[in-house]
């Protein structure tokens, strides 16, 4: 089994609250012999999403099936609650009857809720890092 992910970099807060997508395509390919039967693939940051799940009945051999834009849907709290940068995974698992078959983890860095990802991400999400209401404004 064959796991490839296109991925942003990074994620903050003004991406979450910006609906930015963190997962772009997410390719799974059987290279091998025999067909692979009932698929689930699982999707998540540790401790910032809910896991996203998909289910395919068969994989065929030399078959590959692809998910665009998978929204993770990141928790807004644990986001706030990072008061430094971080760098966590993003992991994919693929079961077949219960059993993993493959499994990668990809690298991916967690901005703190104030801090802005500069040229590395989006430069454009600067004016949705502006927290008029924040207690320090006070």
């Amino acid at each position: 089994m064959m796991i490839t992910l296109e991925h942003t970099p990074l994620v903050s807060l003004a991406m979450q609250q910006n609906a930015v997508p963190t997962v772009h395509k997410l390719r799974i390919q059987n290279p091998g012999p025999e067909p692979i039967l009932d698929l689930s693939v699982d999707l998540c940051i540790d401790g910032l999403s809910r896991p996203w799940q998909a289910r395919l009945e068969r994989l065929d051999t030399d078959a590959h099936h692809v998910w665009n834009v998978i929204d993770l849907c990141l928790s807004p709290e644990s986001l706030v609650a990072v008061q430094e940068a971080l760098r966590t995974n993003l992991t994919v698992e693929v079961r077949s009857e219960g059993e993993v078959v493959a499994r990668r983890d990809y690298p991916i860095e967690v901005l703190a809720y104030n801090q802005w990802t500069g040229l590395r991400g989006l430069p454009e999400l600067l004016a949705a890092f502006v927290l008029p209401n924040h207690p320090g404004v006070q």
